[in-house]
């Protein structure tokens, strides 16, 4: 960019009294006097001037159509002020060229390839001890009783036992328990594959217990008709239809509530005992033809029905003794300890 002279202050009085003269168009050689033009003094010192001293940097000019550059430092150092040069000569102005970013540390490179590789083969290692089983995941443990057939199936052997006990820990919407020909298995468990309740089994003491791992919307409890049970339900329902009519059973105990409960008895070997404590809305009893039924209302209920009779506010502690009771050795004791809305007992 040209450089640009410095005119005297505005309102300086002129060293002499000179006439106003349109001075010519300034470049960079001097112009000729012609013939007919004379070049006033005040005007050739100022040519000269501008000519013979150095362009200084205007900034805003300078950069003008350009990118702000950075931010200037809070101190800056002063700008060394330049020497005349004989011949003026346009001054380019350049942007500061960035600062190449300086080489990463080859050791912090060496490091981080070696932390690399390190992470790869640990992650290596512990997938392959996952895979070969020397470290078991959450989903490798089993319960204590006999393998499950599948993921919503459990079972185990029979083994020759003739009595066992079971245990219905957890509840369900709909149980469903039935007495059937399993043949070596001594009961068969399952949930519907479309939830996410797994049935666990565990044995003590000659007793099966169930516990149901997930939400349960129902559950299909299917035991040995060879062996007798001896039944507990702790698992309350909406639902519970127990259907032992084929099989051998010593005793039920209904501790889990539910608003509607299906029992279906065998013929019994001896004194066949009921007992419902966890209270029911409607309690249906069938028992095989011909065998006499005991029953005890403990906390009294809204309706009984014994082979047809209909007994209406019924009180606590009512009982329910059929003739032949006394002398009967194959019979049903029912005590239905717990309220309830409705009480049927009737033969099959």
């Amino acid at each position: 960019m040209p450089g640009i002279p410095d005119w005297p202050e505005p309102g300086t009085p002129l060293p002499e009294e000179e006439p106003t003269i349109e001075l010519p168009v300034i470049t960079a050689d001097p112009p000729a006097a012609g013939p007919h033009t004379s070049t006033p003094r005040m005007a050739q010192a100022a040519l000269s001037l501008a000519l013979t001293r150095p362009a200084r940097r205007i900034p805003a000019l300078a950069r003008r159509g350009r990118p702000a550059p950075a931010a200037a430092p809070a101190h800056p150092e002063p700008e060394p002020e330049p020497e005349p040069e004989p011949e003026p000569e346009p001054v380019a102005v350049d942007e500061p060229e960035a600062a190449p970013p300086p080489e990463p540390d080859r050791r912090w490179l060496i490091g981080a390839g070696i932390a690399a590789g390190a992470l790869l083969l640990t992650g290596t290692a512990v997938f392959v001890l996952g895979r070969d089983g020397g470290v078991p995941g959450p989903g490798d443990w089993a319960p204590p009783a006999a393998a499950a057939a599948g993921g919503h199936t459990a079972t185990a052997a029979r083994e020759g036992r003739t009595t066992a006990g079971f245990d219905l820990v957890d509840g369900a919407r709909q149980v469903t328990v039935r007495a059937a020909d399993l043949g070596d298995a001594l009961y068969r468990i399952s949930t519907p594959d479309s939830g996410d309740a797994v049935p666990r089994t565990e044995e003590r003491d000659g007793r099966i217990l169930l516990r149901l791992d997930g939400d349960a919307q129902s559950v299909d409890i299917a035991l040995n008709s060879s062996v007798r049970w001896d039944l507990r339900m702790a698992g309350g329902a909406d639902l519970s239809t127990i259907d032992l009519s084929s099989g051998r059973v010593g005793g039920v105990d209904l501790t889990g509530g539910a608003s509607r409960i299906n029992l279906t008895l065998p013929r019994p070997d001896g004194t066949l005992g009921v007992r419902m404590s966890g209270g029911v809305s409607l309690f249906d009893v069938r028992t095989a033809g011909g065998v006499p039924v005991r029953i005890r209302v403990g906390a009294g209920a809204g309706q009984v029905t014994v082979d047809g009779l209909r007994h209406a506010g019924v009180a606590a502690g009512k009982i329910f003794t059929p003739a032949a009771w006394a002398g009967a050795v194959d019979r049903v004791d029912v005590d239905a300890a717990a309220g309830m809305s409705a009480l049927t007992v009737a033969p099959y």
